[in-house]
């Protein structure tokens, strides 16, 4: 094999040198497959040969519309999602293996390849550190190589040589390389041994040599390579290789695309790419279909509605879709219109994806809203109406529906918007969401700022997007009015969509319609005179004869079908007579028969007022049609598509002179909250219905039986608001003015109460938990009045009868329900800053998910403790384990709390010892049922009690007697008494602590044991003098005394010890056998105690026989006589302090502790009963308002509960701390205080 030679360029030593360019550079390239859409999709926007165009890199194109190109070094392909399209070219799938291995020339590295059934290669990518020779003596920096060799065998060949290569030039920096190698046929399926040879000599790298090498040659990774022959039938596939230089991450990739083929008619009768319809022959559309791409929505919505794979084809047939009908409406869609920008434009297209699952009812509403329309079933054919121009097909008056009635009803002032904001998909911004502004200028002066917010579904289209706002908006305020009446038989024949035309007498002040007697070619005879003048027009139904020709494949006979159609012809009047009106031009060959409908018009004066039929519900009982409508504008769609100016026509001429409002009840008095400058007003809104003819309106409004006060002379439109408007009932009335300046009669509203802000707030709404780690979590939605405050949560049956948790003011609160008990209703109230409470509480049941049972609890002796472990519980909100011991969990005494899974314990006495066990989770909840576990204790021979107090006879272990008999029970008893021998809680008390001292003869280091027995139980109540049930009955068998076994009470043990003053503390004391403090102060003077019991004061150091009230000793009995006065106190201006404090039963305010220093200052602590506060007061010198340093900390005082009361003083902060130790419940409150300026105290005071 021959050398390569490098060149090298000369120099002298000691020479700067030259250093040669870097001439080697990674580079690595990014493979991206994205699924598009279902497949067939027609392919690029701008064609296959301008796709470049349409594909976009982080919002970038690959190619510009001129030609240029923003990147280079990409390849792609498309597949359009056939059913057996070939698959993707040159987008192998490979995985790879790294490996960062360092190859020498005498150390090569040998590598494996598994699963080789289906790789066609292996790609072996490796590396240099760098690549570099330098020259000591002259500086110069040039290029180095290495050369290798890459040899494959199976487990039973030899070595074989696929790559002998090298890397050759200049690089600081780390250079890949990689080889791909094609796996021979014969290697497949078997075990393949990679291995990789440095065949170059390694670096020189001598400190005595000029020559510096750098070539670190690793094996980087090996990649085993499958060329992709998966075809993704029916999925729209795009594959991009791209050099990945131009990107820190992945790219963002987004298409111009022209997506799903669907069903179209066949091309003899549709062109879906110029939108154009073809009758072939004259022939019309046979039924038939070629599939396309199109945006039409029409042809859109069937596809979804007949496709097997993606739509509803598995349920919906298309023999059981109105075809015809949905022809109909794509040719609607495909019609141009105007886009405002002086182009045209389709009138509906549909371009969107969905991309999720939805319940299919939810998408035939979306796919039908974008060409206004509606689906329903009409017998076993689904059929669809849309909103179009439609000429009216049937007339209806008073002479014709049951009971000659209609009923009217308007929409409500809410429902009317005067703004929509319409979102939809702009090309210009990558087809992202963007908001249309569209406003109703009439209506924004009439009702202010009142928007409805729109989702244009498929809508690429910013005219389509205005022309849906449009349509809306005039839809609410001008087609709100709804109609319903009955009829009989002819009601039918409407179907949803039908245009009809009604004649109400009751809107016009002569009769303008009724049926026809009879007719000929150019008269009318009607059932009654009419007096309309010559011009006007007559509306008549007549039948007229529809001949249809059906497809020419039909199976049906004949294939023409005679039909009569219902339709509504116009005639000029050209003369009236009586009750016979002769019209122009005449009628054809159809005449109106006798007993069809015929309706007046007088153009500018009254014509009949139409409406779209919303239903038609079958009455059976009666037989007859319950029909509503909605009232319906014929000119809105020129208004909607081409911005021309309408006019309401009018529909009543009951009156010209000045016309009141006609129907008090749709004046409507309406209150809201609203904001100014933070403060919260009330304001009245009173609408009513327009007036025709008024040109403006006087308002006049009373609050009870107030005089009438003028809020507008001259209002200019039918709505007012009062602002600030105070609580009552209010009663308006409107009188209208004419254009001659006539006003007429007032018309009062009704009475209305207004209650402002003391109107409850609203119902708290979607109240419902949840559990957590941290405890349940309730949860509802904001309440969003203006004056809300917050929110009462309560937990009970009821309301009234239900226990107040918290006052909140976010909309969720964490409990606990060990606090509330197990499975209980918690309910909530809105409340607002008034104080108001929402009128119904909402409520939820909470039931916690059960503990499962601790398994695997098991107890094992070891070194002088007994040794728990047990399994973790799966419950989700563990938080911990209750170890108990006992037979029963009820009369158990707890061992302890852990939240690990081991637990270790001394022996303690010996015998036989059964713990229990229970999962505890943050709920709140524990285990149904408790795990136990039994051991055997063995007492070691040489572990003995050394010291050991009888509680019950008062016996120590190193007495024969006690040194003074003291009885039984003889420690401080705290709500507890001896009954029989037995230690018993006083009656009604829930707790209570026993306190015993212990003189121990000597100092010992052992353990210490405590042993109780436990047995909790329920009062009975019932006594001998109260009992009233027989001697012999059921019920006189029961103990006196029953066991309680649902109760968990525990008994605790606490152990404390007596140590000398620590030297930090200034003066303690230990009201216990003196008032002498343990330093030796003394009070002064003596002063005198009270104590329960006693008939004449006895001297303050006299203790003997006094109550047990202190905690670990008896205390002092205070009943309001002069304090203990400590005169030579030394207490810093820092300082800080703790004590004791058990007020009586008879608690009233009192002074609990004063400090006094001089010139004058002190702290004095007291408690103020009727406040339920303790109030610490500062008198600081040089201080000028004390009073903004007063503590407060709200505390109720509970009789005979035990408080640790501490204070402490900062240079700049000053603390009050109150804790119940029983109750396990503490409060504090602090305030910055300016540095003291007093030296300290010298004077203590106890009270």
């Amino acid at each position: 094999m021959s050398k390569l030679i490098i060149g090298r360029g000369g120099g002298k030593s000691g020479g700067s040198g030259t250093e040669a360019p870097n001439t080697l550079k990674s580079q690595s390239f990014a493979n991206v497959l994205d699924l598009l859409c279902e497949g067939e999709i027609e392919g690029f926007y701008h064609g296959n040969e301008r796709g470049e165009e349409d594909i976009y890199l982080d919002g970038v194109p690959l190619k510009e519309s001129d030609g240029s190109y923003n990147f280079t070094d990409f390849s792609y392909d498309l597949l359009e999602g056939t059913q057996h399209q070939n698959g993707l070219k040159n987008f192998p799938i490979q995985s790879g293996t790294s490996y960062d291995v360092i190859v020498k020339k005498d150390r090569p590295t040998t590598q494996t390849v598994f699963n080789t059934k289906v790789l066609d290669a292996i790609k072996v990518v490796v590396s240099v550190d760098s690549l570099v020779e330098s020259n000591k003596d002259t500086g110069d920096i040039y290029g180095h190589f290495v050369n290798y060799r890459i040899s494959l065998r199976t487990q039973y060949s030899g070595w074989v040589t696929r790559v002998e290569d090298s890397i050759v030039g200049k690089t600081l920096s780390k250079y890949n390389k990689a080889v791909t190698i094609d796996i021979p046929e014969e290697y497949q399926g078997k075990h393949i041994y990679v291995r990789l040879e440095r065949l170059s000599a390694d670096d020189i790298d001598d400190e005595e040599s000029d020559i510096k090498q750098k070539s670190t040659f690793r094996l980087r990774q090996i990649f085993a390579i499958t060329y992709d022959k998966l075809t993704y039938p029916n999925s729209a596939i795009f594959a991009l290789n791209i050099n990945s230089e131009y990107f820190a991450n992945v790219p963002a990739r987004s298409y111009d695309l022209k997506l799903l083929k669907i069903k179209v008619p066949s091309s003899n009768f549709y062109s879906p790419e110029s939108r154009t319809y073809h009758k072939p022959n004259g022939q019309l559309w046979d039924g038939s279909f070629d599939v396309a791409w199109s945006d039409n929505p029409a042809w859109c919505f069937y596809d979804l509605l007949t496709n097997s794979r993606y739509g509803l084809g598995k349920y919906i047939s298309p023999d059981m879709i109105d075809v015809w009908e949905l022809f109909r409406i794509a040719q609607y869609c495909d019609e141009l219109v105007p886009d405002g920008f002086g182009t045209w434009e389709p009138r509906y297209t549909c371009n969107m994806l969905i991309t999720s699952r939805k319940e299919a009812l939810s998408v035939v509403k979306d796919m039908t809203k974008i060409f206004r329309g509606m689906a329903y079933w009409s017998g076993n054919v689904l059929s669809f109406t849309y909103d179009h121009p439609e000429s009216p097909e049937m007339l209806f008056t008073n002479a014709n529906v049951v009971d000659g009635s209609f009923s009217y009803s308007g929409s409500q002032l809410s429902a009317r918007k005067s703004v929509a904001l319409v979102t939809w998909n702009d090309p210009s911004e990558g087809y992202s969401r963007v908001v249309e502004y569209v406003e109703d200028h009439d209506a924004l002066l009439k009702y202010g700022y009142k928007e409805i917010s729109l989702n244009a579904i498929g809508c690429t289209s910013r005219a389509q997007a205005r022309r849906l706002g449009k349509w809306v908006l005039y839809s609410e305020n001008h087609e709100g009015n709804l109609l319903g009446f009955s009829a009989g038989n002819i009601g039918a024949s409407l179907r949803p969509g039908s245009i009809i035309q009604i004649a109400d007498s009751t809107k016009v002040s002569s009769r303008l319609g009724g049926r026809v007697v009879s007719s000929t070619f150019n008269t009318v005879e009607l059932d009654s005179e009419i007096s309309v003048p010559v011009g006007s027009f007559i509306l008549v139904e007549i039948k007229k004869l529809v001949v249809e020709t059906l497809p020419d494949d039909t199976t049906l006979s004949p294939s023409k079908v005679e039909r009569h159609i219902n339709a509504i012809e116009e005639k000029e009047v050209l003369k009236v007579d009586g009750n016979v009106v002769t019209v122009a031009p005449v009628f054809d060959d159809v005449y109106p028969a006798p007993n069809s409908l015929w309706v007046a018009r007088i153009p500018a004066l009254v014509e009949p007022a139409t409406f779209k039929v919303l239903s038609i519900v079958e009455n059976t009982d009666s037989g007859v049609y319950d029909v509503s409508a909605i009232k319906h504008s014929a000119e809105k769609y020129d208004y909607v598509e081409r911005d021309i100016p309408f006019e309401e026509k009018k529909t009543s001429n009951l009156s010209l002179s000045p016309k009141s409002i006609t129907d008090f009840t749709k004046m409507l008095i309406e209150e809201s909250l609203y904001v100014v400058a933070g403060t919260v007003y009330n304001k009245v809104q009173f609408d009513w219905p327009d007036v025709e003819g008024a040109v403006s309106y006087s308002v006049h409004y009373k609050i009870g039986n107030n005089n009438w006060t003028l809020l507008d002379r001259e209002c200019p439109t039918s709505y007012i608001e009062l602002l600030n408007a105070p609580t009552g009932s209010y009663t308006f009335k409107v009188s209208t003015r004419n254009s001659f300046n006539r006003s007429s009669p007032a018309v009062e509203s009704a009475v209305v109460k207004v209650l402002g802000k003391t109107a409850p707030p609203a119902n708290v709404k979607n109240f419902k938990y949840a559990m957590s780690k941290t405890g349940v979590v309730l949860s509802w939605d904001p309440v969003t009045d203006l004056d809300l405050h917050g929110y009462e949560l309560r937990y009970g049956t009821g309301w009234e009868n239900s226990v107040a948790i918290d006052l909140l003011t976010a909309n969720r609160a964490v409990i606990t329900i060990e606090e509330y008990n197990v499975d209980k209703d918690f309910l909530i109230r809105s409340i607002d800053t008034s104080g108001n409470l929402s009128k119904v509480a909402s409520r939820v049941h909470v039931i916690l998910p059960s503990v499962p049972r601790v398994l695997g609890f098991s107890c094992v002796q070891a070194l002088g403790r007994l040794d728990f472990a047990w399994r973790p519980s799966p419950d989700p909100y563990l938080t911990g384990y209750e170890i108990r011991e006992g037979d029963l969990w009820e009369q158990s005494t707890l061992v302890s709390v852990v939240n690990s899974t081991t637990y270790s314990v001394p022996y303690g006495g010996r015998g036989t010892r059964k713990f229990l066990i229970k999962a505890l989770n943050s709920l709140g909840s524990k285990s149904d049922k408790a795990s136990f576990t039994t051991t055997e204790i063995a007492q070691p021979k040489d572990m003995n009690a050394i010291y050991s107090q009888n509680e019950l006879t008062g016996l120590r272990s190193f007495e024969s007697t006690p040194e003074t008999p003291a009885g039984q029970w003889a420690g401080v008893k705290i709500d507890l008494v001896v009954d029989s021998g037995k230690l018993v809680s006083e009656f009604g008390k829930l707790s209570g602590e026993y306190l015993t001292e212990v003189t121990l003869p000597d100092v010992y280091t052992a353990q210490n044991t405590v042993v109780s027995k436990k047995n909790v139980v329920k009062q009975d109540l019932e006594t001998w003098n109260t009992a009233t049930f027989s001697w012999y009955s059921t019920e006189s068998l029961r103990p006196w005394l029953i066991e309680f076994v649902d109760s968990i009470g525990d008994v605790r043990m606490e152990i404390a010890y007596s140590t000398p003053k620590p030297a930090s503390e200034v003066q303690s004391w230990r009201f216990h056998d003196t008032t002498t403090s343990i330093n030796g102060l003394a009070p002064e003077p003596p002063p005198v105690a009270v104590f329960p019991g006693e008939t004449a004061p006895v001297n303050a150091n006299t203790f003997a026989g006094l109550p047990a009230r202190g905690r670990f000793s008896s205390g002092l009995l205070r009943t309001g006589v002069d304090p203990l006065e400590y005169t030579n106190v030394d207490i810093p201006k820092e300082f800080s302090m703790i004590f004791w404090v058990r007020p009586t039963a008879s608690v009233e305010s009192f002074e609990v502790i004063r400090l006094e220093g001089l010139a004058g200052s002190f702290l004095q602590l007291t408690y103020d009963y009727t406040q339920q506060k303790f109030i610490l007061t500062p008198l600081l010198s040089g201080v000028s308002n004390p009073a903004e340093h007063i503590l407060e900390v709200s505390y109720e005082i509970v009789p005979d509960a035990l408080l640790a009361v501490g204070i402490s003083q900062s240079s700049s902060v000053r603390r009050l701390f109150i804790a119940n130790m029983q109750a396990n419940d503490s409060v504090m409150s602090a305030k910055s205080i300016p540095p003291p300026t007093n030296s300290g105290y010298n004077l203590l005071k106890v009270s």
